[in-house]
């Protein structure tokens, strides 16, 4: 796997979803090890229509290489073949951009959606060709 240098995990809790849950698939993310040091900041808002939000973000990976190949290693055939296809819309600079399924993590099953209700994932490079390098080696593994 190319070398990641950041990762970026975010998602959106709204009022009608439990906090334990979203926080829980968050940390579906994290190899288990580094699920114990993650630490979550919170930030409550107000949506586009006055209800009351959370955005929930991990403060720091410690380990952003093992994160990011967990991450993409621990992706389904399914989300490895739509991120190929659309490796394109994804991309900006050396980060690649996914979302995640936030009810299929409760379940830690790692598969894309592009919907709202999804946990934002920015992985970032040490380069451009890395990111390629990633990328192929993924669709490979398909």
């Amino acid at each position: 796997m190319a070398k990641i240098v950041s990762i970026e995990i975010s998602a959106i809790r709204h009022m009608t979803e439990d906090e334990k849950k979203v926080e829980a698939c968050i940390n579906a993310l994290l190899p288990p090890e580094e699920r114990e040091k993650s630490k979550l900041i919170k930030t409550n808002t107000k949506g586009h229509y006055g209800n009351e939000i959370t955005y929930m973000k991990l403060a720091e990976v410690s380990d952003p290489e093992r994160v990011g190949s967990f991450i993409l290693n621990n992706l389904d055939e399914y989300s490895k073949n739509i991120i190929s296809m659309t490796a394109e819309q994804r991309i900006e600079g050396k980060k690649l951009y996914i979302r995640l399924h936030k009810h299929l993590l409760l379940d830690n099953k790692l598969v894309i959606s592009d919907s709202d209700e999804a946990v934002r994932v920015a992985i970032k490079f040490t380069s451009e060709e890395s990111l390629k390098k990633t990328l192929e080696e993924l669709r490979k593994r398909r």
